[in-house]
């Protein structure tokens, strides 16, 4: 369910469907920050939950995307007047 705000079971072994940071990006607020590292925190969970290590390596990617996009909103905000 993409774009709800349900939270995934934690007994279940499916991976949640996270939104995709490229269908994230415009229009980008400061309201978007605690999103992006909401998203990040769920794949860092995902990757803790990982059997594969190639499974957990792209999950703390996934992550890692996530909160670039929360810091570089961030900046933005900080460049405004």
């Amino acid at each position: 369910m993409r774009g709800t705000s349900q939270e995934a079971d934690p007994s279940s072994t499916e991976a949640p469907e996270l939104e995709s940071p490229v269908e994230a990006r415009v229009p980008m607020a400061e309201d978007d920050v605690e999103r992006y590292r909401m998203q990040a925190e769920q794949c860092r969970e995902q990757a803790a939950r990982a059997v594969s290590p190639l499974d957990r390596d792209a999950w703390l990617r996934a992550a890692e995307d996530w909160l670039c996009l929360a810091h570089a909103i961030e900046e933005q905000g900080a460049k405004r007047p």
